[in-house]
């Protein structure tokens, strides 16, 4: 469950806070004078779910004359830089295991001979495929695993999810800054916002997903 945890999705440390049960502890912010107790019984199912909609909650209905729009009840707030890295510390651990599980049947195919032409092979291979990876994930929902751990979610920074050639953009500068000695990342503190520089160049922003009284 691990990968899962910090997340609301597993429901597997429910307690009581004041005398209401079937509380998730890992979306309830510590407050002083709190009374928490284990959870016994049987878990609410209605409850759960009512808290997790006012968990994800983040936005307000506005009446106007000629329609009704969902209006931001608040500028989204920017993912801090200690939630940024452990997210890419994070990230790079499961990219780890997809190129190593993705180069066993490129290595079957070549007979386990490398040449010149097949590493590059390899490394363009692995390059677009971990590319389709991450934007796949980008354009869908604007989150990856990690992501949705750390609570971050990535959009333009206009609002809404990013296109697909804006993001294919991001990851290919990532990748450039990463190999440049991590430039991209250090880029963050200097940065007047602490973007990273592939975001700063891109029109991207990774924003807190967490619900505004957590943040």
């Amino acid at each position: 469950r691990a990968p899962y945890c910090m997340m609301g999705v597993c429901f597997e440390c429910l307690v009581e806070i004041d005398g209401q049960g079937s509380t998730q502890a890992c979306m309830t912010p510590v407050r002083d004078g709190m009374r928490i107790s284990r959870q016994t019984g049987r878990r609410d199912t209605f409850q759960l779910n009512q808290c997790a909609f006012w968990h994800r909650l983040s936005s307000r209905v506005v009446q106007s004359p000629s329609r009704t729009v969902l209006e931001t009840a608040t500028q989204p707030a920017l993912a801090s830089l200690r939630r940024r890295l452990a997210s890419a510390f994070y990230e790079l651990l499961l990219l780890t295991a997809l190129i190593l599980v993705a180069t066993f049947p490129f290595v079957g195919l070549t007979g386990g001979k490398i040449t010149t032409g097949s590493r590059i092979a390899l490394q363009i291979y692995l390059f677009l495929l971990c590319g389709a990876y991450f934007v796949w994930l980008w354009h869908r929902s604007g989150q990856t695993l990690p992501m949705k751990t750390w609570a971050i979610r990535l959009e333009a920074a206009t609002g809404g999810l990013a296109s697909c050639p804006r993001l294919w953009a991001r990851y290919a500068l990532a990748v450039l800054g990463t190999c440049l000695a991590g430039i991209g990342f250090w880029w963050a503190l200097v940065d007047r916002d602490r973007q990273f520089l592939h975001d700063r160049l891109t029109g991207t922003r990774l924003i807190s997903a967490k619900p505004p009284e957590m943040n």
